[in-house]
């Protein structure tokens, strides 16, 4: 299934009110605690769970994943 239809039918989320999905996804990610994971010559994995309510008052984890390129310190 693709992403925008699970952001929609799990928490509400579509093209109208996209901004507030970005605004909980920055926000949740300086709230919660990163998981490192691979780490390659791309650089180094992180995954982030991110408990999200959505405009239809349903809760769900949201999984979001982020790298720090190699030869970098901040994403």
């Amino acid at each position: 299934m693709e992403k925008a239809k699970v952001f929609q039918s799990a928490l509400g989320f579509n093209q109208s009110n996209v901004d507030e999905l970005i605004k909980k996804n920055q926000q949740g990610v300086c709230e919660n605690p990163a998981t490192p994971g691979k780490c390659d010559e791309h650089g180094q994995r992180y995954t982030v769970d991110i408990p999200m309510t959505g405009p239809i008052g349903q809760t769900a984890t949201v999984r979001t994943g982020w790298i720090i390129d190699s030869g970098q310190s901040i994403p």
